[in-house]
């Protein structure tokens, strides 16, 4: 199965698979227009053939723009990849993507490291603002990253810039989060939020949110600097760490890969608005 499930309003089913959309909340709000989120399940068996498969997504997406949903998005796990020619049928198309790696770490493998220049701190709500900046000229503002949240096709650059404002307002002090700092000469020139969220084998799960720093001061170890720092001000004795990126994060796919980080899914992210 893939997608969210939960208050599904539409659904649709053949003898092999069963499709339903429900609402996306946050995103209907923040938005102002209604997202939903289109999920399935396989009967045991032979999967459905494409154009049963097609048939039954075209009657509950049809129910969806009935509805005026203004985009109904799905999460594609690679290991489904023949669904995705139902989807093009419909008019789902590719927007984005994220390949994920989760491994277990100890106190044990905290590296003794610090920057080359500068130091780390924890952040500070007197930071938000540089924070927000540097996230805006490495994400929002950064040509080379795609993301399904700055396609013209569905979002205008003031909802593009707004979403990853918010990203950081609802994460960066988040109870849940440790959030540090890179400063030099006082100002702040990087940053990295991780987030506990959840267990898995009785074990916190440490997820990396979002992270810049300055082209200009990368180079300086910083990065590993305040991984280590963040992981100190957790204080687990073990933990998972979830390390998400875009397929296009060639080099940092790279990195995870050489360092023996453990793969755990590769999905891609479909949008489908109403025709027309």
């Amino acid at each position: 199965m893939t997608g969210d499930t939960a208050g599904t309003p539409f659904a649709a089913a053949t003898r092999k698979v069963a499709f339903s959309v429900s609402l996306k909340e946050w995103e209907s709000e923040f938005f102002g227009r209604t997202f939903g989120s289109l999920a399935w399940t396989h009967a045991p068996g032979p999967p459905a053939s494409l154009p049963e498969a097609a048939d039954a997504l075209g009657r509950v997406c049809r129910e969806a723009d009935a509805a005026a949903f203004a985009v109904v998005e799905c999460h594609l796990d690679v290991n489904e990849l023949a669904m995705a020619a139902a989807l093009e049928t419909v008019g789902f198309k590719l927007v984005d993507s994220r390949i994920r790696f989760v491994t277990r770490f100890t106190v044990a493998d905290i590296p003794d490291t610090t920057p080359t220049r500068g130091v780390i701190v924890d952040a500070m709500p007197e930071h938000r603002d540089r924070i927000v900046e540097l996230t805006h000229a490495g994400f929002t503002d950064n040509g080379h990253l795609v993301s399904r949240f700055k396609n013209p096709e569905y979002f205008s650059r003031d909802e593009s810039r707004r979403y990853f404002e918010a990203w950081i307002d609802n994460t960066v002090f988040d109870t849940r989060s440790a959030s540090a700092v890179f400063l030099v000469d006082d100002d702040v020139v990087g940053y990295y939020i991780y987030q506990a969220r959840d267990s898995r084998e009785g074990i916190p799960v440490v997820k990396g949110i979002l992270t810049a720093v300055e082209p200009e001061h990368r180079g300086a170890n910083a990065q590993l600097a305040m991984q280590a720092h963040l992981y100190r001000k957790f204080g687990f004795d073990e933990w998972f760490l979830d390390n998400t990126t875009q397929l296009t994060n060639a080099p940092v796919i790279r990195n995870h890969i050489r360092s023996a980080k453990r793969l755990e899914e590769i999905v891609l992210t479909f949008y489908r608005k109403p025709p027309g």
